[in-house]
């Protein structure tokens, strides 16, 4: 059971541009929970007004600060960059109102905001590993190729009305055109060139909200998990993309799969390469990746 005694501040942080817009209304519902249950100094704030205005934080004492972020992975990461900024540990608690929410699937904190609320209360704190991205950070995904392409067509509108059905319907339109690009991976056991349509790079074993992906993965063994589909024609690529998009896809001749702590991600061909940062646009290739084992504690 969780000491609802040892923070000074909890800052609750809502974005309504997440899932189906309803992070405020939770996090108005956890604040009134919160004070019911005897939490100190409790603070509601929008996403970006966290974002201008969180030095006040820097007057708290060390682990004596809890973050509670009403969103998904986008939302989750916009945080905790500006978290591991700090001096000090800051703990974070998570009401899952994205799309996928696969960060929060991977600590396996409920769906339902009422009981990951509840969690928050009676849970206990876990130390989960976090990526770090040239100067960015990840949580859960970087994806390269058709994956990144896919999720950057979707619309806010249709995130909200149609969640993830959202991600199946431009699936096929953009596989339909089949990309290819031609990547070289340097890795802990060596390096690796590729053409390939997708590279997923993950740090748990939670994809498109699928909980079951690589069930050797874990989101505190210090890996990055990779995942590279060989270069495919355009019909066995529609063969195996109901296997894609249920996470069945391991044992697959057309993929290729290891761990490394640490990756450098780089373009082979002149074609110019954005990667996608749990599910937000980043940086384009090269991209110099690394694991900071257990760097971020969550109530979970």
């Amino acid at each position: 059971m969780l000491n609802n005694t040892v923070y000074d501040k909890t800052v609750l942080i809502y974005n309504e541009k997440s899932g189906g817009g309803n992070s405020l209304y939770w996090s108005k519902i956890a604040k009134q929970t919160l004070l019911l249950a005897k939490f100190k100094n409790v603070l509601l704030m929008s996403l970006m007004e966290f974002e201008k205005n969180h030095n006040f934080l820097e007057d708290s004492n060390e682990s004596k600060s809890l973050v509670i972020i009403a969103g998904g992975d986008g939302t989750i990461n916009s945080v905790v960059k500006i978290v591991l900024g700090f001096s000090f540990n800051v703990k974070l608690g998570i009401i899952p109102c994205g799309t996928v929410n696969n960060f929060a699937i991977a600590l396996k904190i409920p769906l339902q905001p009422e009981r990951a609320i509840q969690k928050i209360i009676f849970g206990s704190e876990k130390n989960v590993d976090v990526g770090k991205v040239g100067d960015r950070y990840m949580i859960s995904s970087l994806t390269i190729g058709v994956l990144a392409d896919i999720a950057s067509k979707v619309k806010q509108k249709d995130k909200r009305e149609f969640g993830f059905l959202a991600y199946i319907k431009n699936a096929i339109n953009i596989l339909g055109k089949n990309r290819i690009s031609k990547i070289r991976i340097k890795y802990d056991a060596g390096k690796i060139t590729q053409k390939t349509q997708f590279v997923l790079v993950l740090l748990s074993n939670s994809v498109a909200g699928i909980d079951y992906f690589n069930p050797k993965a874990a989101i505190d063994d210090g890996y990055f998990h990779v995942y590279i589909l060989k270069k495919t024609g355009i019909l066995s690529l529609l063969w195996i993309l109901p296997s894609i998009l249920t996470g069945n896809f391991l044992k697959l001749r057309e993929v290729i799969y290891f761990k490394s702590k640490k990756l450098l991600i780089s373009q082979y061909n002149k074609r110019r390469t954005r990667t996608r940062i749990d599910g937000e646009p980043s940086q384009q290739l090269p991209v110099n990746m690394d694991v900071q084992k257990m760097r971020l504690t969550v109530v979970s």
